[in-house]
């Protein structure tokens, strides 16, 4: 079974929830578009802060 992407960022917003991922409009916007140009999403922080 394949997962389909979310269609909206209102869906990526659903989504992120309900995985208790705590992100605001701006993070899920960036997510949704990366998602939908197949892109990779490059994090940036300290080691140890959880970007993997």
């Amino acid at each position: 079974m394949t997962a389909s992407l979310p269609q909206t960022i209102e869906d990526t917003l659903a989504l992120l929830e309900q995985g208790n991922y705590v992100a605001d409009r701006s993070l899920a916007t960036t997510l949704f578009l990366a998602l939908k140009m197949g892109r990779p999403l490059f994090l940036e922080g300290e080691a140890g802060v959880g970007k993997t």
